[in-house]
C-alpha cells in the first residue's frame, strides 16, 4: 500500500501532471499579468485627471 502514492507523487514530479498543471499557471501568470498593466493605466489616467483639476 505504502508504494501507491510515491507512484503518484513521482508521476506529478516527472511528467504528466507537470503538463497539464502547466497551461493554467501560463493563463493565471497573463491574466494577473494584464490586471496589474490595467491598474497601473487607470492609476496614470487618475493622476492626469487630478493634475488637470489643478491647473
Amino acid at each position: 500500500m505504502s508504494k501507491i502514492p510515491g507512484e503518484k507523487i513521482r508521476l506529478l514530479k516527472t511528467g504528466k501532471g507537470r503538463d497539464f498543471l502547466q497551461p493554467s499557471k501560463k493563463a493565471l501568470l497573463s491574466k494577473v499579468a494584464t490586471f496589474v498593466e490595467n491598474q497601473i493605466l487607470l492609476d496614470l489616467a487618475a493622476q492626469a485627471v487630478e493634475e488637470g483639476k489643478m491647473k
